[in-house]
C-alpha cells in the first residue's frame, strides 16, 4: 500500500514507519520536525520511504501529501498536558481543527483513515472499574479534550464508504528511534538508573500501558483487516507502585520518595477486549520494556537522558 504517516518522525511515528516499510509498503512521513528528525535516520536510503517537511495546519500541503495514498495514519499532535497548556491555541488548531479538516479530505478521496487518540480520555475510573470503548469519557486535560472532540467529529462523518479507525493508545513506553523520557514508565526507569531516586505522586493510581513496538504492530494488523470504529490499544494495567516494585528488583539501591499529599488526578484502568477480538496479542511486557531501557542507559547509549531532546515540552 501507499501510506502517509503524519507525525512520522515522532516517538510512535518513527516506529510505525519502520514496521510498515518492513512489511513492503511505500511510506511517506509528514512531520514539522518540532523535535528534530533523528527518528528517521536510517530510512533515507530506502527507495520506498519518502519524507515531507510540513505542518498539518497547512491545508494545501496536506492536500498534496494525501493524494494517491491508500491509507493516512494521523499521529501528528501536540501531546501531553504541559506542552498543551503552554500552547493552548496551537493545541486547538493542531489536535482538533487540522484533524477535522484532514478527516473530511480523506473521506472525499476515499482512502482509509487511522486516527491516534488516547486512553487519557477516560480520566478517572469510578470504583476502579475497567473502562471500555463505550464508557463515559472524563477528560482532565486540554490534550484529552481536543482528542475527544476530534473523535466525535470524525465519527459524525463516518458512513458505509468512510470507516475511520480510532485508536485510543494506553500510556506508551519502550525504546524508540525518537526516544522520550517524559513518559511515565520511561521516566521512572531513567531516574532509577541514572539517579537511583524516583519521585512518585499518587503511588496507588492506575494507568494502562502499551509498548511502542506493540502500537506499531497493531496499526499494521488493522491495515490488513476491515477494522473500524474505536479500539483501546494496550497491554497492561498497573499501579505506579507496581512499576516501582519492578524497579527495586532492577536497582536494589533505589531510593523512593512517595508523595501522597499531591495526588495524580488521573486514575483509570482500561479494557482491551475489543482489540483482542481482532487477534491482537501484545508481545512486549513492562518488565521487558524496563529491562531494555535500563540496559541502554547503563550502556551509555544516551549521553544525557535528562536533556530536553528527550521530552515534548
Amino acid at each position: 500500500m501507499n501510506i502517509l504517516i503524519t507525525g512520522g518522525a515522532g516517538y510512535i511515528g518513527s516506529m510505525v514507519c519502520r514496521r510498515l516499510i518492513h512489511e513492503g509498503n511505500a511510506v511517506t512521513a509528514y512531520d514539522s520536525l518540532l523535535f528534530g528528525g533523528k527518528g528517521l535516520l536510517g530510512l533515507w536510503d530506502i527507495p520506498s520511504f519518502h519524507f515531507i517537511h510540513g505542518d498539518i495546519r497547512d491545508a494545501n500541503k496536506m492536500h498534496e501529501a494525501c493524494r494517491n495514498k491508500d491509507v493516512v495514519i494521523h499521529l501528528a499532535a501536540l501531546v501531553g498536558e504541559l506542552q498543551c497548556m503552554q500552547n493552548t491555541q496551537e493545541t486547538e488548531d493542531v489536535n482538533f481543527l487540522a484533524t477535522w479538516r484532514l478527516a473530511n479530505q480523506i473521506k472525499a478521496q476515499g482512502s482509509k483513515f487511522v486516527f491516534a487518540s488516547t486512553c487519557s480520555n477516560y480520566g478517572i475510573s469510578e470504583h476502579e472499574e475497567l473502562m471500555d470503548e463505550d464508557s463515559i469519557l472524563k477528560p482532565l486535560s486540554l490534550y484529552a479534550d481536543t482528542k475527544i472532540r476530534a473523535e466525535n467529529e470524525i465519527l459524525k462523518i463516518a458512513n458505509d464508504n468512510f470507516k475511520p479507525l480510532i485508536l485510543r493508545f494506553a500510556t506508551a513506553y519502550g525504546l524508540s528511534p525518537r526516544m522520550r523520557f517524559d513518559l511515565l514508565l520511561n521516566e521512572f526507569v531513567r531516574d532509577a538508573i541514572m539517579n537511583k531516586y524516583v519521585l512518585v505522586y499518587g503511588a496507588s493510581s492506575w494507568r494502562p500501558f502499551v509498548h511502542v513496538y506493540d502500537i506499531a504492530r497493531f496499526i499494521k494488523r488493522c491495515l490488513h483487516r476491515d477494522a473500524s470504529g474505536i479500539f483501546n490499544v494496550g497491554g497492561d494495567n498497573l499501579r505506579k507502585s507496581d512499576i516501582v516494585t519492578r524497579l527495586q528488583r532492577l536497582q536494589p539501591e533505589l531510593s523512593i520518595d512517595i508523595k501522597e499529599g499531591k495526588k495524580d488526578p488521573r486514575n483509570y484502568r482500561v479494557d482491551f477486549t475489543r482489540a483482542r477480538r481482532e487477534g491482537f496479542i501484545p508481545m512486549e511486557s513492562p518488565d521487558n520494556g524496563i529491562e531494555s531501557i535500563a540496559a541502554a542507559l547503563r550502556a551509555g547509549v544516551f549521553m544525557d537522558p535528562h536533556s530536553k531532546e528527550y521530552r515534548n515540552a
